[in-house]
């Protein structure tokens, strides 16, 4: 990631510590739904829980311009999420859902030492312990909080859904410049349209979402999409791939009192990296990414497990993210007793029971 800190004069900027803020969308990535969008609404009167571990890491990022590079000072980025998630259906068209998220956030780089300027001679043991950097940081508590609800309008071939999602923030440290944190500490919103078809003959199904993220705050709002495919391999296991992402559609006004340290070759090793060794720019929270993603899911019965891999292979101000996921899903039938539970046909069964969950691609 970028340096972040807060603005000073040129000859202290370096004194502060590198933020990771942009790496924790990851959530949620943000970035995302905290469930793979779906036309396909659970039924009535039925609820879904799901508990998610999500591992991501990298050691290069993308800058604003999308230049790829390596993390200064041999830096690598890791963040871990656990998510508990929950989805319920209202009625067979209506269905309303949440995911909590409780996050571990590090980054970690060789410290180094810039030339110091004593007041005489040479320094002394204090002055160069005092001028050890060290960028290394890390955080962990609650993440952002995922509510939204999803409406099938029409059912048959071709599913045809909508869905509002908002991402709300719970109370970790906003982005300043002396800590990583677990997110951009504002509030998102996000209608989507969903589509999707189920094709008999082959067992398999595609789904094609897009959506507008409206960011409030300051960044910039993004344009959303995704697409999936996926087999069903016998009843019980089905394979997946899709790619994802979000454009920023116009540019978010900076961070108040936050600049951004760039630098500006961070091939340099740490032995030699020193303070005139950055580029002081602008900090934006604005996003973009495109992300590639495969998986199976094993069914048995009411319950699911997911195993998905995830990687960025394009971006602007973000990591380029690697992400393991492990997800596992138990779906309970007549939640609430309100009504009899009812035959449904077994081709029916099989695509109702398809929910795919994935947590968000940290934010930050």
């Amino acid at each position: 990631m970028p340096f972040h800190a807060r603005r000073a004069s040129k000859n202290r900027a370096w004194r502060y510590r590198h933020i990771v803020a942009l790496g924790c969308f990851v959530g949620g990535i943000a970035f995302a739904s905290p469930s793979m969008a779906s036309p396909w609404t659970v039924p009535d009167d039925e609820f879904s829980l799901s508990l998610a571990y999500d591992f991501q890491f990298a050691s290069q990022e993308y800058l604003r311009n999308s230049t790829r590079q390596n993390f200064p000072l041999e830096g690598e980025f890791a963040s871990s999420n656990i998510s508990l998630g929950g989805r319920y259906g209202f009625n067979d068209q209506l269905e309303g859902f949440f995911q909590l998220n409780f996050k571990q956030v590090s980054y970690a780089s060789r410290s180094f030492l810039p030339e110091l300027q004593p007041t005489a001679g040479q320094p002394t043991v204090e002055e160069t312990r005092a001028g050890i950097q060290d960028f290394s940081d890390s955080s962990v508590g609650a993440g952002d909080i995922f509510l939204g609800g999803r409406y099938n309008l029409h059912s048959g071939t071709l599913q045809v859904a909508v869905e509002g999602l908002a991402k709300l923030p719970t109370g970790y440290e906003d982005p300043t410049g002396t800590t990583v944190t677990r997110g951009d500490g504002q509030i998102d919103l996000q209608p989507s349209l969903l589509l999707g078809a189920y094709i008999s003959p082959t067992a398999s199904f595609a789904r094609l979402d897009a959506g507008y993220n409206v960011r409030f705050g300051g960044p910039g709002h993004q344009a959303t999409g995704a697409l999936r495919v996926g087999q069903f391999i016998g009843e019980s296991v089905i394979l997946l791939a899709g790619v994802s992402g979000a454009y920023t559609i116009f540019e978010g006004r900076s961070v108040d009192g936050e600049s951004n340290f760039v630098a500006t070759d961070p091939d340099i090793p740490y032995q030699e990296f020193g303070a005139d060794d950055f580029e002081i720019r602008p900090l934006y929270l604005d996003r973009s990414f495109a992300k590639a993603e495969g998986g199976v899911i094993f069914r048995l019965r009411r319950l699911e497990l997911q195993l998905a891999y995830s990687y960025v292979f394009w971006g602007e101000n973000i990591p380029a993210l690697h992400g393991l996921n492990v997800t596992s899903i138990a779906s309970i039938p007549d939640a609430t007793s309100r009504r009899e539970d009812e035959d449904v046909a077994p081709s029916e069964e099989i695509i109702e029971e398809v929910i795919i969950e994935e947590v968000p691609v940290e934010d930050e």
